[in-house]
C-alpha cells in the first residue's frame, strides 16, 4: 500500500460541525484503519476541545493537538510529546498583546486537564464564550496572565476582529524569528480571527514527521489533508497534499489535489478514490 499514514484537520476538514466527524468521513476512515493505514488528527485544537471528534472517530489513531505543541495516541491517551512556551516567552508576548489592549486566552496544557485560562476581560469567539459562561470546569479565572500564570503553556490564542488581530500581528513582527505566529479566519463564525502563538519549532509538519518516525513510516507514505493556513507546510511536507475545495487558494496552489467541500463528505469520497475501495 502506497500511502501508510493519513493525516486530517479536523475543522473544515474532517468535519463541518464542533464535535462530531461526518459519517461518511468516519465510515471510509474506518474502513481503511481496518485494512492497516495510520490515521492522524492534526488541528489547533487542544485535547479537551478534540475529545469529542476522537469519540466520534472511535478508532485507534494519533494526535497532533495545538498545531503541534502536543501529541497524543488514542483512545490510551499517551502523551507522546509535549513543547511549550516557557513562563518567560509566555510573559514577553503577553506583554506585547497588552500593549495593543488586545485579547488573549491560554490553555494550561494537557497534563492539567488543557483548561482555558481568560481574564475577566475576554474577548473570544462564541464557542469558547459559551464553555467559559456554562462550563466552569472546564476553565480557570485570572486577573493577571502574567504575574498568576507561573508555569509554561503550550499555545498563547488571539481572538477578535480582523483589525483587532491585525494590530497584535503587528506588534509582534520583530519577533516572527522566534515564534510561530498564525494568522487564523474562524471556521463557524464570520467575522472572528485567531492569532496562534506557539514555539518556533512547533507546528503540524514537525509533530507529523515524529508519529511518521515512530511507525516507521515514510514522508511520501504520508497524505495530509486540509483547508486552512495551519494546514499549508503539511500538505507540501506530505508526499500527496490534498487541499479541500472549501478552503484557502494558498493551499489550492501547492496541493497535489483538491477534494470536494467538506459539506458533500469531499475526504471520504478522495480517499475513496486514492485507495480504491
Amino acid at each position: 500500500m502506497k500511502y501508510r499514514l493519513i493525516v486530517s484537520d479536523i475543522d473544515g476538514t474532517l468535519t463541518s460541525v464542533w464535535d462530531k466527524v461526518n459519517d461518511y468521513n468516519r465510515e471510509v476512515l474506518r474502513k481503511l484503519v481496518k485494512q492497516g493505514v495510520h490515521f492522524m488528527i492534526a488541528t489547533g485544537r487542544s485535547y479537551r476541545s478534540a475529545q469529542g471528534i476522537l469519540k466520534s472517530l472511535d478508532i485507534p489513531c494519533y494526535a497532533c493537538l495545538v498545531n503541534g505543541a502536543v501529541l497524543l495516541s488514542y483512545p490510551d491517551v499517551r502523551l507522546m510529546h509535549a513543547n511549550y512556551l516557557s513562563v518567560e516567552e509566555k510573559n514577553l508576548l503577553i506583554s506585547k498583546i497588552h500593549q495593543v489592549e488586545g485579547h488573549a486566552v491560554m490553555y494550561n496544557g494537557f497534563e492539567a486537564g488543557d483548561k482555558v485560562l481568560y481574564t475577566g476581560n475576554y474577548h473570544l469567539s462564541p464557542i469558547l464564550k459559551r464553555i467559559i459562561e456554562k462550563e466552569r470546569n472546564e476553565t480557570v479565572f485570572v486577573e493577571d496572565m502574567i504575574t498568576e500564570i507561573n508555569h509554561p503553556v503550550p499555545v498563547i490564542s488571539c481572538v477578535g476582529t480582523f483589525e483587532e488581530i491585525a494590530a497584535i500581528q503587528e506588534i509582534l513582527i520583530p519577533y516572527r524569528d522566534e515564534f510561530n505566529i498564525l494568522h487564523l479566519k474562524d471556521t463557524y463564525f464570520e467575522n472572528n480571527y485567531w492569532l496562534m502563538i506557539s514555539r518556533k519549532s512547533v507546528d503540524k509538519v514537525h509533530g507529523i514527521q515524529t508519529i511518521a518516525d515512530h511507525l516507521g513510516v515514510s514522508r511520501e507514505e504520508i497524505i495530509a489533508i486540509g483547508d486552512d493556513l495551519n494546514d499549508l507546510e503539511m500538505i507540501k511536507f506530505a508526499g500527496l497534499g490534498i487541499a479541500m475545495d472549501n478552503g484557502r487558494n494558498e493551499l489550492k496552489e501547492v496541493a497535489d489535489m483538491i477534494a470536494p467541500q467538506v459539506d458533500e463528505d469531499g475526504l471520504g469520497k478522495i480517499l475513496e478514490e486514492i485507495y480504491a475501495i
